[in-house]
């Protein structure tokens, strides 16, 4: 949508233009509206603009005043003049300092729909512009701190092609990574680059783009004796929350002479980046820091992993959650770890409570894979935890639910562990303890509410999920045979028989 601010010091010129404008069609929004110049300026200056409609003669500020210092300080947002023919020689002025268009008073609908629709065009040519030099300009920083960019290119010539602010003597790199659990509040990238910029503006020279979506980096450069990045990036740091409402976490590489050296400390920026010592808070990871730090092989908090175990058998949703963060605690005790080291420690503990809840499954209706696959794809340490937490709190609930002695939940549990298992070997021993109830009582409770032993059962679900393995002949019998469970080929050929009234191969063949 185009923006449009229309400046006029009559409400009711002003009324009446915006009654004559077909703003749905041509695909624009009023924006504002001011009754002078100055108005229109402060307006200006506090939001994004397109287009400005504007009379000439006003008070405090004129509308020529008005399109000097738009075309002083915004040349991108269009004017198109509404004027009476007294004001014509002030109208050519005004189309010299850089008005797209003027059209004369009392205004005609066609005329004023068609200057704004040009205009619009014009904007949107201009956009095109901006974002493919935007594009451009990213694409060669990206390259540049990478180390990727061909031996051909001059370095110093494209550093003053773009106008980068890259002329001193001194860099470090900074990359930052929005963290995603305030993925609600990232919906305006741009506005977080802004910020930045307007920070390293008034304070410090320097770039910052985009790496990826989430990730973005800042080169820093300095020529005093006196550099702290990291008390600056702190100092960003806070900027951004308390402007975009979101965290991040900052790496932060070396500090070096000259511009070859950028790269290597983007390298270290990433190295940095990729540890993390707070897993809630906003941080920044310096790398000479990391330096200094024995890596010495953590130990898996085992005892931390019983407590977990136990508080989703027994306890309820804050035990669960305080046993969860008893264990991160301790895992950020033992060592400093990568984001790769915090997930596999974490994948850990999912196999192990798969291990030991086996057949339960969350009211979430999540699966373990689906859950490892979760952590896998995050880069907040925070998220991760909360992905876990909903699960153990949600299968805590199921467990709640069985423990009710209701035959009708533990029946319903045992058909899950079968959907979920049948491809695996296990014995009724096995699944029986893992929904709390004796062989013998589950035994009764199972053929009273299916009208079938529960071998019976089994034997039937992996017979038909047999048929449907069959209807594709890449599966030869044997594989199929061990697809559902079943080891012995033989057995499985009388079983089938037996169920279906015709072996495999017949079946397949129908």
């Amino acid at each position: 949508m185009i923006r449009v601010l229309i400046v006029d010091d009559e409400v009711l010129l002003r009324r009446g233009l915006h009654a004559l404008i077909h703003w749905e069609e041509l695909e624009c929004e009023l924006v504002g509206e001011a009754a002078n110049g100055l108005e229109a300026l402060d307006f200006l200056e506090k939001n994004q603009v397109d287009l400005v409609i504007t009379d000439i003669r006003m008070p405090v500020m004129n509308g020529l005043e008005l399109i000097e210092n738009i075309n002083i300080k915004n040349k991108s947002t269009k004017v198109i003049i509404v004027s009476g023919y007294d004001d014509f020689v002030y109208a050519k002025a005004a189309l010299q300092y850089g008005a797209s268009y003027y059209v004369l008073k009392p205004v005609d609908e066609e005329e004023i729909n068609e200057a704004i629709l040009k205009a619009k065009e014009q904007i949107e040519d201009t956009l095109k512009l901006y974002t493919f030099e935007k594009e451009r300009k990213q694409a060669f920083l990206k390259k540049f701190v990478q180390g990727k960019l061909s031996k051909e290119v001059d370095v110093l010539e494209q550093i003053r092609v773009w106008n980068l602010a890259l002329m001193e003597s001194h860099f470090c790199v900074a990359v930052g990574l929005l963290r995603k659990d305030n993925e609600h509040n990232i919906n305006n990238e741009q506005a977080i680059i802004n910020t930045i910029k307007v920070f390293l503006a008034n304070n410090y020279s320097g770039e910052v783009f985009f790496l990826e979506p989430y990730k973005f980096c800042i080169i820093l450069g300095y020529t005093d004796d006196y550099f702290e990045p990291e008390n600056i990036l702190n100092e960003l740091l806070r900027k951004i929350e308390d402007e975009n409402n979101v965290c991040c976490y900052f790496g932060v590489g070396g500090i070096y002479e000259g511009i070859k050296q950028i790269e290597r400390s983007y390298q270290e920026a990433m190295e940095a980046l990729s540890y993390v010592i707070n897993y809630k808070n906003n941080v920044v990871i310096c790398f000479e820091r990391i330096l200094h730090i024995t890596k010495l092989k953590y130990t898996y908090p085992l005892e931390a992993e019983k407590k977990i175990l136990t508080e989703v058998a027994s306890g309820n949703a804050t035990s669960i959650e305080e046993a969860i963060n008893g264990f991160l605690e301790q895992l950020f005790r033992e060592k400093i770890l990568t984001i790769n080291e915090i997930k596999a420690v974490l994948i850990e503990l999912i196999i192990a409570i798969k291990r030991y809840f086996i057949g339960y499954k969350s009211e979430e209706g999540t699966d373990y894979k689906e859950l490892i696959d979760r952590v896998n794809e995050e880069e907040s340490i925070e998220r991760m935890r909360e992905h876990l937490r909903k699960e153990l709190v949600g299968i805590n609930k199921t467990i709640i639910k069985c423990k009710g002695n209701s035959s009708r939940s533990i029946i319903i549990m045992a058909k899950q562990f079968v959907e979920e298992h049948y491809a695996e070997r296990f014995t009724l021993d096995e699944m029986v303890e893992q929904l709390f109830v004796s062989k013998s009582y589950f035994c009764k409770i199972f053929r009273e509410e299916t009208g079938t032993n529960f071998k019976n059962y089994l034997n039937d679900y992996r017979i038909e999920r047999a048929k449907d393995l069959l209807k594709d002949s890449a599966n030869k019998n044997y594989e199929v045979c061990l697809k559902v469970g079943l080891e012995d080929v033989s057995y499985f050929n009388q079983l089938f028989k037996k169920k279906v009234g015709l072996t495999p191969s017949e079946y397949r063949n129908i």
